[in-house]
């Protein structure tokens, strides 16, 4: 099998985007601790050329339950109803679990959730330190010394 971009060559029969929220159906399967339990809303944040050639997406699900202010929590107004997207469980998902489209997260909205998972798994960016509010990154240093 070819690959195109280190990514297998065939796609899968839906093109999934990146920010796009969908129900996601984790009824049936089993859980373990903190894993999520029920059927939930979730923000695709892995990239276009992995939900293009990929039959596994990776999630960020989301809350409406009040939680705690974290880092890793990012507030979505996008579907109409205040949600946590919780950073903190980017979770793999095969595309036969996802049901209802939902809406779209809005740029801003994805920009603070690239943050808070950079935060989540604890990776810190050369020269992070020297941003002061611009780009997609802009409050990366201020987010972390909070973590």
């Amino acid at each position: 099998m070819a690959l195109l971009n280190g990514f297998k060559e065939t796609e899968t029969e839906q093109q999934y985007r990146r920010g796009e929220i969908y129900y996601i159906n984790n009824a049936s399967k089993e859980h373990v601790g903190s894993e999520m339990k029920k059927d939930r809303p979730a923000v695709i944040v892995s990239c276009d050329a992995n939900n293009k050639h990929s039959d596994v997406l990776e999630v960020v699900f989301l809350t409406s339950a009040p939680k705690k202010d974290l880092p890793t929590h990012v507030t979505i107004r996008s579907t109409g109803r205040k949600s946590e997207a919780l950073c903190e469980q980017p979770t793999p998902v095969s595309v036969e679990r996802i049901n209802n489209f939902v809406g779209k997260a809005s740029e801003k909205e994805m920009e603070q959730i690239d943050i808070a998972l950079l935060i989540g798994l604890g990776i810190k960016l050369e020269g992070a330190e020297n941003q002061s509010g611009g780009g997609p990154h802009g409050n990366l240093n201020s987010r972390f010394r909070a973590a």
